[in-house]
């Protein structure tokens, strides 16, 4: 029976450290990037809110409570949304993104009228403000990180 010596053991257990030290950073990221991704996804009944107020009255809603919007989605990432008027979009403060550094973070929706007036699309990216942080740009899903 051949048996593992003492270097062997050592080169093993570097290998893993290694490894381990590559693995588990990308894993994270990966993680709060697709938690990231459900909000964005999660949030057409509030981006709706916003678009069908503006069709139907032809003006932006003064307030989140205006557009018909309760501050506590009830979304599990996002701790509460808010509306500003005078840049027309809607800022998350997220939460339980699986890492303390992201948890509390924003991310923008912005509101885009279509030429028409007929149509809104919106335009997801960090925060232009650094209180608190805007949420980095690695764990934006692609479309919002254009």
């Amino acid at each position: 029976m051949k048996r593992v010596s003492f270097v062997e053991v050592m080169t093993l257990l570097a290998i893993l450290g290694i490894l381990a030290s590559i693995g588990i950073p990308l894993y994270r990221d990966h993680s709060v990037r697709g938690k990231v991704t459900s909000v964005v996804e999660s949030l057409g009944p509030v981006t709706n809110a916003v678009a069908e107020f503006h069709l139907r009255t032809g003006r932006w809603p003064k307030d989140a409570a205006e557009a018909g919007i309760d501050g506590d989605t009830g979304l599990e990432y996002v701790e509460t949304v808010a509306w500003s008027l005078n840049k027309t979009r809607l800022v998350l403060f997220t939460k339980n993104l699986g890492w303390s550094t992201v948890d509390g973070q924003e991310l923008v929706l912005a509101a885009k009228l279509s030429k028409d007036g007929r149509r809104v699309t919106w335009d997801c990216r960090p925060s232009d403000s650094m209180r608190p942080l805007p949420l980095d740009m690695k764990y934006l899903p692609p479309d919002c990180r254009r």
